[in-house]
């Protein structure tokens, strides 16, 4: 009778040890996730004290805003020229590969070998 006894306390004594480390680990994972997330907030507040602080920089200068205004229009204009540029570039590669198509079938009598599609020059084929 003794060994049943015995053996059934340890089982509930291992249950109780696996119980209790198990909690533990789970505290220990909240505890983590709640620090990084009170340490998230805490820089998000940081920020917003910077904003405020350059909100009031602004306010107490006269003329920041309106310098500020320029510099977004003229920051605008160069975002504009920088994509037309692009655009510019684009086109000229397209009529680069669309020239390369038409020489490799004149050349070696079969399409050129390419994944991309380009409508041809002049809408003939």
């Amino acid at each position: 009778m003794e060994r049943t006894e015995n053996k059934n306390d340890s089982n509930g004594r291992s249950f109780s040890i696996i119980a209790v480390i198990t909690m533990l680990v789970g505290f220990a994972t909240i505890w983590n996730v709640m620090n990084a997330q009170i340490n998230s907030l805490k820089s998000t507040i940081d920020a917003i004290g910077v904003k405020a602080e350059a909100h009031s920089f602004v306010d107490s200068h006269p003329g920041t805003s309106e310098r500020l205004g320029r510099l977004e229009e003229r920051l605008s204009a160069t975002e504009a020229s920088i994509c037309h540029t692009q655009d510019v570039a684009n086109v000229r590669h397209q009529e680069i590969q669309i020239d390369t198509q038409m020489l490799w079938k004149k050349v070696f009598g079969i399409d050129y070998p390419s994944r991309e599609y380009w409508p041809f020059k002049g809408g003939s084929k």
